[in-house]
């Protein structure tokens, strides 16, 4: 998450900037992948792509991009094997956290079922304050 996500967009050959505002402590609802979701921010760099899908030298087949369509402000990344998130799922200003890292740990490895854990009572409840 955040500071990894960074590491594999420049090791996948996307752009780095520092952004005007740092996201610190920010709270923004974002489509990912297809479904809306609320997210916690807190990073000063992203990465920028212009498109929702790329080839990589160093990627198996095709990466998916989730982006903000205005700027190109990388949110997420999945592919064959990984998947990364500018955001933090872990953070109490992402709501279903703990849902959305299971699915991207369900992206990054087909054979696991994350998503289908059962969290102990009261953690979704938390996850989302």
């Amino acid at each position: 998450m955040c500071f990894g996500h960074q590491v594999l967009s420049g090791v996948l050959d996307l752009p780095l900037r520092r952004r005007i505002v740092p996201n610190q402590g920010t709270q923004r609802e974002i489509n990912l992948f297809g479904t809306r979701r609320r997210v916690g921010f807190c990073n000063t760099f992203e990465a920028v792509c212009g498109s929702d899908r790329f080839s990589a030298d160093l990627a198996t087949g095709t990466v998916e991009v989730c982006r903000d369509r205005g700027s190109g402000a990388v949110h997420a990344l999945r592919g064959q094997g990984f998947a990364a998130a500018q955001f933090h799922p872990e953070s109490v200003l992402t709501t279903d956290g703990p849902v959305i890292l299971g699915e991207l740990l369900d992206a990054a490895d087909g054979s696991l079922a994350w998503s289908q854990v059962r969290l102990p009572a009261g953690a979704s409840a938390l996850a989302g304050r």
